[in-house]
């Protein structure tokens, strides 16, 4: 797909990230107008989609005329474009989920919705060529499908990398303060690490799931491998 972009250069908004590494990050005003086949310019294609296909192209450009290959730079703005989950509670932009995770996160992920109100989205990627902070970056996915603060407020989503071998949990105020630090260092610091660097990418995500639902629901959260 060929795009013709506006030589206008691009000024990049530095991210604002708390001293816990959870970002409240601003995608940067464009000057760009990126013209694809698909109907770029759709009024159905939300704000926050055009921006991250217009980042994306203007990146990939600059890849290809330094040389670089450009389809190590597709994963990660397609998932940055990617619409709103309607049907489902995950994205396996990696690859790396079996039949039965996804089913057992879709039923599990509901659950805790109906229940408690939090909905929380599960996200696989490969590895972040150009965005340096996971936290940053899944920030960005959920500001693109929940722009105001109301509706981000009780949403979280939990980012699995399995070629960076490392991840991020974050959402809105009310998810953040009912998972709590203390939940949040644990998983980040050590659990996510520790399976993703033993390609267990399954059981990364299903032991994740599992200790945000049961501290979301009050229950007594398992320890970091499957202990209580």
């Amino acid at each position: 797909m060929q795009t013709k972009l506006q030589q206008t250069p691009l000024k990049a908004m530095p991210a604002k990230v708390s001293s816990k590494g959870v970002s409240r990050c601003v995608l940067p005003p464009r000057n760009v107008v990126a013209k694809a086949a698909h109907n770029e310019t759709s009024n159905t294609t939300s704000l926050g989609q055009r921006f991250a296909a217009a980042g994306a192209a203007t990146l990939m450009s600059a890849s290809v005329l330094a040389g670089g290959a450009a389809p190590a730079l597709a994963s990660e703005f397609d998932l940055l474009a990617e619409p709103k989950p309607e049907t489902s509670y995950y994205i396996d932009d990696a690859g790396a989920l079996s039949k039965s995770t996804k089913g057992d996160l879709d039923k599990k992920l509901k659950e805790l919705e109906e229940k408690t109100g939090y909905r929380v989205e599960v996200l696989t990627l490969r590895k972040l060529e150009y965005e340096t902070d996971a936290f940053a970056y899944t920030d960005k996915i959920l500001r693109n499908w929940y722009p105001s603060k109301e509706e981000l407020d009780n949403k979280g989503a939990i980012l699995v990398m399995t070629s960076g071998k490392e991840g991020a949990v974050t959402g809105g105020d009310s998810f953040m303060n009912a998972v709590g630090e203390e939940l949040l260092d644990s998983i980040v610091g050590d659990q996510i690490p520790i399976y993703t660097e033993q390609e267990k990418y399954n059981l990364t995500v299903e032991s994740t799931v599992d200790r945000i639902a049961a501290k979301l629901e009050g229950k007594e959260v398992p320890g970091e491998y499957g202990t209580v």
